[in-house]
């Protein structure tokens, strides 16, 4: 009866230590198991709204190369060709890597997609039929639909980019800095970029502005000012890496640059010369900003990156120690309780039933 008493007294002990103990150790596993799946999952959405915004860019500069195949090349349906297949490499690679995040509206999103991108498809037969035509018939105006198109594609790959960025904002607004910086840079890259569009006819021809394209290079370029104005104030804040402030400069100089050209051109249109830039110069110079836009958009991804990287490495850090400390714990408490067996508890026994042979 002694002895039994004894050994439930020191088992009761045992677990009062080991079981709070391992119930804390059990905790923050959970706990670091949860930070390795959120920022596993956020990896995979920085790298979703990167393939996404990158096929964007690519799909307006093409439409732009293919116009300007239809105004300056001979040959311009091996330009469509070339057009065609890139875009259609550039959107499924976004599909899939959209596909590939948790997102709940993934499926709805990527088929929005795809069916934009069917749509355009559809419009390219009137592409090819102007292509065919001999250079000085062609017309602009026969290559709208399909360039439209391509836009509506743009438009779904933007609402897609949108949410992935919330989700992202949502999980950790520690990047929310830096999901500000991707949406303002992508501000000035469609709206300095549509100001090519406006303007690509009437420096084709010569002709002065009509009123709503003077309204609507206006509201293009204010739009364009304000994103950089915007990138400009972000880049002033404390914790900004210092190559993503260079790439803001370097790009707003370029686009600065870039809408100087254009106003020097537009004042000579309405006086009766002709064209007043070729097209391909046109694209050339209207393209100019381009690389540089698209590396600031992409440098907040790279630090977005890097950020969730380094949370995911320390968060699987603190899993391996937790692990650790878990085996070592459960080491100890089985060893320990071996020992009381063996040192204590059966000495006790031993006495306890000496001592009842005595009596």
């Amino acid at each position: 009866m002694f002895s039994t008493s004894i050994k439930r007294y020191l088992l009761a002990t045992m677990a009062g230590i080991c079981i709070p103990a391992v119930g804390t150790l059990a905790y923050l596993a959970q706990d670091a198991v949860t930070d390795v799946r959120t920022n596993t999952r956020l990896t995979s959405l920085v790298e979703a709204d990167r393939a996404l915004l990158l096929a964007g860019n690519a799909i307006r500069s093409n439409r732009g190369q293919a116009q300007t195949a239809i105004q300056a090349t001979d040959d311009a349906a091996a330009t469509i060709k070339r057009v065609e297949e890139a875009n259609r490499g550039h959107i499924a690679g976004a599909i899939e890597r959209l596909k590939a995040t948790d997102l709940a509206e993934r499926a709805a999103l990527a088929d929005a997609m795809a069916a934009r991108d069917k749509q355009t498809e559809a419009r390219l037969p009137e592409m090819y039929a102007e292509a065919a035509k001999p250079r000085a018939q062609r017309n602009l105006a026969a290559t709208m639909p399909w360039y439209n198109g391509v836009g509506e594609i743009e438009t779904a790959i933007v609402q897609a980019s949108g949410v992935t960025s919330n989700a992202v904002r949502m999980a950790d607004p520690a990047l929310a800095d830096l999901q500000a910086f991707k949406a303002a840079g992508w501000q000035v890259r469609s709206n300095y970029g549509t100001q090519c569009s406006v303007l690509r006819a009437p420096l084709g021809s010569g002709k002065a502005l009509e009123p709503a394209q003077i309204r609507a290079v206006g509201e293009l370029r204010g739009a364009s000012n304000a994103g950089l104005a915007q990138l400009r104030q972000l880049a002033a804040r404390p914790g900004v890496s210092s190559e993503l402030v260079r790439k803001v400069g370097v790009m707003t100089n370029e686009v600065v640059a870039a809408n100087a050209m254009m106003d020097g051109l537009v004042d000579k249109l309405g006086q009766g010369t002709g064209a007043v830039i070729g097209a391909e110069d046109w694209t050339k110079q209207c393209n100019g900003p381009f690389t540089a836009i698209v590396s600031a958009v992409t440098q907040s991804l790279d630090d977005m990156a890097a950020v969730t990287r380094s949370q995911l490495n320390w968060a699987w850090t603190k899993l391996a120690i937790m692990a650790g400390l878990m085996v070592g714990l459960l080491l100890l408490c089985a060893m320990s309780w071996r020992g009381v067996q063996r040192r204590i508890a059966k000495p006790l026994e031993s006495l306890n039933a000496a001592l009842a042979s005595m009596q």
